[in-house]
């Protein structure tokens, strides 16, 4: 619709439009921005989240690497102390299983070829100037001593000379005591001593 208003002389023409229809047109655009914004928003808060979640997670998985990256490191230590206590033990093994049948081969030859008088002779020499000693021997030995005519000892050398028999004595050993000392020849003792001097090479080494 439109009116024509008369100012003196000259006219106005104004044209008012029907503005109905554009109302509910701009009240559509309105809501869809208003939507827009808040997808807009719903956008700013989801990845706000997403790239807080990624910080938390790449924060989480640098602490459990570290973690796991700290347990292979001990774990590796304690491989590296297992080998080395394992080694130990195998030399120790191998040591006590050597002397093991070392023993059983001199028991053995000792039964077939008598060492005793021997022994004896090597054992005293270690106290020369006692003037009693007791030498204690193994049963068969001393049946072995009894049958044989050397002169093993130097009468000379002690005064008094004392056997005993004593069965906790291996044979192809003895035992002399004496005022000035004693003389452990037990093949067992000899056998713990080169042991002992054996072990301490081995953990020098080690």
């Amino acid at each position: 619709m439109s009116s024509v208003i008369k100012l003196g002389r000259r006219k106005l023409n104004i044209k008012i439009s029907n503005v109905v229809g554009s109302s509910g047109s701009e009240s559509e655009n309105e809501e869809e921005y208003l939507q827009r914004l808040e997808d807009e928003k719903k956008e700013q808060i989801f990845n706000a989240g997403r790239e807080e979640a990624i910080r938390e997670l790449q924060s989480q998985f640098s602490q459990n690497l570290k973690t796991k990256f700290s347990e292979y490191d001990n774990l590796m230590k304690s491989i590296d102390e297992r080998l080395v206590e394992y080694k130990n033990s195998f030399d120790t093994i191998v040591l006590d299983v050597s002397f093991l049948i070392a023993e059983k081969i001199i028991k053995s030859k000792v039964s077939v070829s008598p060492v005793i008088i021997n022994t004896i002779k090597e054992s005293t020499s270690k106290i020369i100037g006692a003037n009693n000693i007791v030498l204690r021997l193994n049963s068969e030995d001393m049946s072995l001593l009894e049958e044989s005519d050397e002169d093993f000892l130097d009468s000379k050398s002690y005064s008094n000379v004392k056997f005993e028999i004593d069965d906790r004595i291996e044979i192809g050993g003895c035992f002399v005591e004496s005022e000035i000392g004693n003389v452990d020849s037990r093949i067992s003792s000899q056998l713990n001593e080169l042991k002992t001097k054996l072990s301490q090479v081995v953990e020098e080494e080690i």
